[in-house]
């Protein structure tokens, strides 16, 4: 019995240094002291039938996960380098205009005036133009070092193909997990229950002297481990729920809908 006791102590304390683990790393991403930080009993079932409700019946939206909009803006990054590169071998457009002014003291008629009127201008004269200049020898420049560009490009693109590929995997995955989680908390519930139904029985013959202490402490270990497997399944049912929104991308609306 007291080697029972300690080893259950131990398993108390590794759940307490779990706890303040957790605590630790959500104080790293909220901000929030660690010591305000308690467990919300209430979110257990919350989690398991409407958020497991919510985020099953939500259509994914991988166009707008974080992991596409990334690779999406890789993308058009490397396209918009290729295009600028491009664009720097093109034909140049020039518009040249031009204007001027003169004056002089001597009229139409030669009729020569004060020296002063020549400095007012009395002629004005423009000129408009376009000018294309091409360097033909920039078609090999513009093969060459567009090269790279072209190639991160490509390599973009892929890169955003295998995102989408991965994304829709993790998504089947996801869900075939959660239909698993789903079967296991089921059955380790009743798991739970036929353990609890045989350990209250004996522990009922066991006072009525019709039982023995070995066969009452054989239906507290079922009990006990019921308890334990229907805890792990509990739990991989909330993490493979809180998984499958992440990857299907509903995971903000289903903390908002249901004030997680």
């Amino acid at each position: 019995a007291a080697s029972e006791l300690s080893k259950a102590r131990v398993d108390y304390y590794e759940a307490q240094k779990n706890l303040a683990q957790v605590q630790v790393q959500l104080n790293e991403l909220t901000g929030l002291p660690a010591t305000q930080l308690v467990v919300d009993t209430n979110a257990e079932q919350v989690i398991m039938h409407e958020g497991a409700a919510y985020a099953l019946a939500t259509e994914a939206d991988t166009s707008h996960h974080p992991y596409i909009t990334l690779s999406s803006s890789v993308y058009d990054l490397s396209n918009a380098r290729l295009k600028l590169e491009k664009s720097s071998y093109y034909p140049k457009l020039f518009v040249n205009v031009d204007a001027w002014a003169r004056g002089s003291s001597l009229s139409n008629t030669d009729h020569f005036g004060d020296i002063y009127t020549g400095y007012e201008p009395s002629r004005f004269n423009y000129l408009a133009s376009l000018t294309l200049t091409y360097d033909i020898f920039n078609i090999a420049r513009k093969h060459f070092n567009s090269a790279p560009y072209r190639f991160q490009a490509e390599a973009a693109y892929h890169a955003l193909q295998n995102e989408k590929d991965d994304l829709k995997n993790a998504i089947s995955r996801a869900q075939i997990e959660t239909d698993f989680e789903a079967k296991r908390a089921k059955e380790t519930q009743n798991e739970l229950s036929a353990a609890a139904n045989a350990y209250t029985q004996q522990l009922s013959l066991y006072n009525s002297g019709l039982s023995s202490i070995i066969e009452l402490n054989t239906a507290l270990r079922y009990y006990i481990q019921a308890q334990r497997d229907y805890l792990e399944a509990k739990t991989g049912y909330m993490k493979s729920i809180i998984n499958y929104s992440l990857a299907a991308n509903s995971f903000n609306g289903m903390v908002q809908t249901l004030k997680l």
